[in-house]
């Protein structure tokens, strides 16, 4: 009696463990199947190249326009350089990128004569290149998409010429050097022949230079413009980190309405500081769908053979007026 009670108690311990392997073999067999599923081979390889010193939600928002897009065309779009340890300059990842042989470059162009070589070496490797927010004039980039940035700069006259109306006072305009582009001085050039070409006779148009790409360059320089005895009747910012120091130097020393400020870029704490009256207005434009007008002009060069070398995108001016629909339409995004 006893040897079969021990005779069906390891029968029934047998049956326990042949059923929990059965049981594991069947998860493993579930895991591998959602895995090999994951793991989806695109039919093509992009590289998205920023300004590594700073990314800023514009570019947050830029990437994931190209990203979506991407994987709505099944091609896989990879931001160089995002997440590794060690910090890369533009050049660097160019050239990583050429080295992996991606099948297209999305990169943030500049004026330097080594980003010019970069484009050229990766077209005469095969893979196309489209600039973004900042052109390479002269290479080979087979297309720029973006905004004109003297047209930007006409944007922005007009726009100052309605809050000054026939008032001369005295304006300033706050060019970022750090990112090695002569954009920000076409936007001011843009500035200055707009509001010179309508009233000759207004008093200035003075400029304030600062570097971005120096650990509290923006700061240092605009903490001493907020400091002096006189301070420009209106600040124009032309970039997203620029108009963030701005808005909180301004908070910080409390200078809110001792100048009419004109910011850049649409994030919900420049829209924010718009509806609270901190600034008065900001230029922007629609970053997700500049993302995708890239890959866009990419996949149309690979299958025509041609693109569109310029590819525009339109430019929003946003003030207290109608502040709150864009705001609305972000917290409606968010919640998609």
């Amino acid at each position: 009696m006893k040897h079969r009670i021990v005779w069906q108690a390891g029968l029934l311990l047998f049956f326990l463990l042949f059923m929990g392997l059965i049981g594991y073999s069947i998860v493993l067999q579930k895991s591998a199947r959602e895995q090999s599923a994951e793991l989806h081979v695109y039919s093509k390889h992009y590289a998205f190249i920023s300004d590594t010193g700073y990314s800023g939600e514009m570019w947050q928002e830029i990437y994931s326009g190209a990203k979506e897009y991407g994987e709505e065309n099944d091609i896989m779009v990879e931001w160089f350089g995002i997440h590794l340890v060690e910090d890369y300059s533009k050049s660097e990842l160019m050239k990583m990128a050429i080295e992996a042989g991606v099948d297209g470059i999305i990169v943030q162009g500049d004026d330097s004569s080594i980003m010019n070589d970069l484009v050229n070496e990766a077209d005469r490797k095969g893979i196309p290149v489209v600039t973004v927010w900042q052109d390479c004039y002269g290479s080979y980039r087979k297309s720029f998409v973006g905004m004109s940035s003297y047209n930007l700069g006409q944007e922005y006259g007009n726009y100052l010429l309605q809050i000054e109306g026939n008032a001369q006072g005295s304006l300033l305009v706050i060019i970022n050097t750090g990112n090695e582009d002569s954009g920000e001085k076409l936007v001011y050039t843009g500035i200055r022949e707009t509001l010179t070409g309508i009233t000759a006779d207004r008093s200035r148009v003075d400029t304030l230079i600062v570097d971005g790409s120096e650990h509290y360059g923006i700061e240092e320089s605009i903490r001493t413009l907020l400091l002096e005895d006189s301070i420009p009747d209106i600040i124009v910012c032309l970039d997203e980190q620029t108009t963030n120091t701005m808005i909180r130097l301004m908070v910080d020393y409390n200078k809110v309405g001792a100048a009419k400020v004109v910011g850049f870029y649409d994030s919900q704490e420049i829209l924010g500081a718009v509806q609270g009256e901190l600034i008065c207005a900001t230029l922007s434009s629609d970053c997700h769908q500049m993302g995708e007008k890239c890959v866009a002009a990419l996949m149309d060069y690979e299958t025509n053979g041609y693109v569109s070398e310029y590819v525009p995108v339109e430019v929003k001016i946003i003030s207290k007026e109608n502040v709150d629909e864009y705001l609305f339409q972000q917290e409606e995004e968010s919640h998609e």
